[in-house]
């Protein structure tokens, strides 16, 4: 049941280990005033930012090769880097063998044989591209079809992945350095990826209710 993460089309590398957010409020507006013994607070405008760091465990090439790794790697810093100007969403997709293929797609409707979803489930529709994705809740579900708005010109052998949760709107910030692992420099056990964001439209699929 391998894990994945993306951020709008791209796939973070490899597997995805872990997604931890958290959140930090902006400075809060202190006033000060004559012959005042404490300044005031105002807390109405608390302007909060979220922040995510993603870890991965980062896999070995085909032919196990240092020089094939660390080209990977620099390929995906130059792709984040190609996407650090706009604002995507980073996607936790939980189980990746629930994921599908488009059939083919005719305006909303999305054919993919025995995809399994259901009206409700979120979606991310991809293929490798800055802005190639679609994400959103399906629709009159069939047992091959769905329907779903397109906003990537979705095309046959496009990725379908069920969506955990969603952060939209965020800012990748780095990937942090890749040390050789105590096995050689061809694998990571753990790359760090940082983005942050408003955090104003989030989805996540588990549901609780606090005590």
């Amino acid at each position: 049941m391998p894990r994945l993460a993306f951020y709008g089309d791209l796939k973070l590398e490899t597997e995805l280990r872990s997604i931890i957010p958290s959140e930090s409020r902006g400075n809060a507006q202190v006033h000060v005033g004559v012959d005042r013994l404490r300044a005031l607070h105002v807390t109405s405008s608390p302007n909060y930012s979220v922040s995510l760091e993603v870890h991965c465990f980062w896999g070995p090439e085909t032919d196990f090769s240092k020089t094939g790794f660390r080209a990977r790697e620099m390929a995906q810093r130059e792709a984040l880097v190609a996407r650090s100007e706009s604002l995507h969403p980073v996607f936790w997709i939980e189980d990746d063998t629930l994921s599908k293929t488009v059939g083919s797609y005719s305006a909303p409707t999305v054919t993919s044989t025995s995809h399994g979803f259901s009206d409700g489930d979120v979606v991310l529709i991809r293929r490798l591209g800055s802005g190639l994705y679609t994400y959103g809740a399906i629709s009159n579900a069939t047992t091959n079809t769905f329907d779903l708005a397109d906003n990537h010109g979705i095309t046959t052998s496009d990725d379908i992945h069920l969506v955990e949760s969603y952060w939209a709107g965020m800012v990748y910030g780095q990937m942090g350095a890749i040390q050789p692992s105590e096995h050689g420099d061809y694998y990571a056990e753990d790359v760090p990826y940082s983005f942050s964001g408003s955090g104003d439209s989030t989805y996540q699929r588990t549901s609780i209710t606090l005590d």
